[in-house]
């Protein structure tokens, strides 16, 4: 039944990220990556709260858990449904096989996917690689909750700044290129403070939450930004789609390869799945400085 669980919500997720985003898009005009900001904004916070409050539910019973999950769901339907102004998106003169076609066609689009799609594979280690981490130096299940905290408040406290300093001073390409460099600098605080001192291990892994955090409320905004540049009339959510399917391939394949070479490293070399996830957010920074330069990039510009 968890399994079954887990199928309904991706099919969920398959429906409702990329229509939320090309409402987003569609809707916000000339002010579309502060609307991207303000809901990375709650969208990451809630990501964040999320598992604390899950976590504390499921002690207590896990059918608590599901069923305060599902109530949650169903109140925002139900809101969304009475409340959100409808916006009924344009039209394309093709068909649903078609839109796909022409989304795998467009190299531009898919040069942009696979240069920033780790940035969903690496944000998926605040839930994974860094709890795992923190519950290993301190002993402490509730570690996690200090990890979730420390980007809760990082993204609160930042994430509309960041995005109006970046939107001022840097290009789009410069912004995304940066905020995958700041992810991929943020494996390495536990790298140079080894597990060998759980204190301190601890205290780089918080400083690895924040940094990853603010690297992500720099670069998703943009990314978001930049999507619909790409897609011609009555597309915006094929392509959205079509984004999300190969960054969550990217996103799977890299925690998968994660997972493995950290079992395959042990305690010998716990630093080596740390490694692989600098290098991957480094390479990530240096694909998307290489497309700065692109006519497909200048092209996917927003106004």
């Amino acid at each position: 039944m968890l399994i079954v669980a887990s199928v309904v919500s991706g099919v969920a997720g398959a429906l409702f990220n990329p229509a939320v985003r090309a409402y987003i898009a569609e809707s916000a005009g000339d002010r579309r990556v502060e609307a991207f900001a303000l809901f990375n904004l709650f969208a990451n916070t809630g990501m964040c709260l999320g598992p604390v409050v899950g976590s504390a539910l499921v002690v207590i019973d896990f059918r608590l858990g599901a069923l305060v999950s599902a109530l949650v769901f169903a109140a925002l339907a139900v809101a969304q449904m009475l409340v959100l102004p409808p916006h009924r998106g344009e039209r394309s003169d093709t068909t649903v096989l078609g839109g796909w076609r022409e989304a795998f066609a467009d190299k531009g689009f898919l040069a942009f996917t696979l240069a920033t799609a780790a940035l969903f594979a690496l944000q998926n280690q605040l839930y994974l690689l860094l709890p795992k981490a923190a519950v290993d130096a301190t002993g402490t299940a509730w570690a996690t909750a200090a990890v979730f905290g420390a980007s809760t408040i990082a993204t609160l406290g930042l994430q509309v700044r960041s995005t109006d300093w970046c939107r001022r001073e840097l290009s789009r390409a410069a912004a995304i290129a940066l905020g995958m460099a700041l992810i991929g600098a943020a494996f390495l605080p536990p790298v140079l403070l080894p597990a060998s001192a759980p204190g301190t291990h601890f205290a780089a892994v918080l400083v690895s939450a924040l940094l990853l955090s603010i690297g992500v409320m720099i670069a998703q905004p943009f990314v978001m930004e930049l999507i619909p540049g790409y897609a011609p009339q009555g597309l915006t959510g094929t392509y959205f789609g079509v984004y999300y399917l190969l960054s969550g391939v990217v996103a799977a394949l890299g925690t998968s390869a994660v997972g493995l070479v950290a079992d395959l490293a042990g305690d010998r070399a716990a630093w080596a799945s740390w490694i692989c996830c600098a290098l991957l957010g480094l390479a990530s920074a240096a694909a998307v400085t290489a497309l700065r330069g692109s006519r497909s990039l200048a092209t996917a510009q927003a106004p």
